[in-house]
């Protein structure tokens, strides 16, 4: 390589490297903050639900949100108990299953895209990013600001 290309390279990696941060700093403004609802536990022997099921409307984004968990041990929590967060949009819906940090999804929401993000859930659609924390028990609308 030539002094001319070298110089060159070095500049465009400069230039490069500067506007970096620019592209991961897409900021996204907190549109909404939702508690979720509690969990519709389901306990074995007998399909027993010992609550019933909360509907969570999330404008934003034109959905619902409902949470159940089957325990696996009875009445008693564990590691092991499935928990279904199941998101509606008219006649579409999105199911997650999370076993620990296990999670598997089914079906499908038109223009609307799940994705696991560290420890939370994360659906997104053209206008917004929706965060579902398990261990907060919250749900974050943030709006996409580009």
């Amino acid at each position: 390589m030539n002094r001319k290309e070298f110089v060159r390279n070095i500049s465009l990696l400069g230039v490069g490297i500067s506007l970096t941060p620019l592209a991961f700093s897409k900021q996204t403004k907190l549109a909404a903050q939702y508690n979720l609802p509690a969990a519709s536990v389901h306990i074995p022997h007998g399909n027993f639900a010992s609550s019933g099921l909360i509907v969570l409307h999330v404008s934003e984004m034109n959905i619902e949100v409902t949470i159940q968990k089957f325990m696996k041990n009875g009445i008693t929590d564990s590691e092991e108990d499935l928990t279904v967060y199941t998101f509606h949009r008219k006649n579409e819906m999105l199911s997650v299953s999370a076993i620990g940090n296990a999670l598997s999804s089914m079906g499908e929401i038109q223009g609307l895209r799940f994705q696991k993000a560290g420890h939370s859930l994360q659906l997104s659609d053209k206008n917004y990013v929706a965060d579902l924390s398990p261990s907060q028990n919250t749900l974050e609308i943030r709006s996409h600001s580009y």
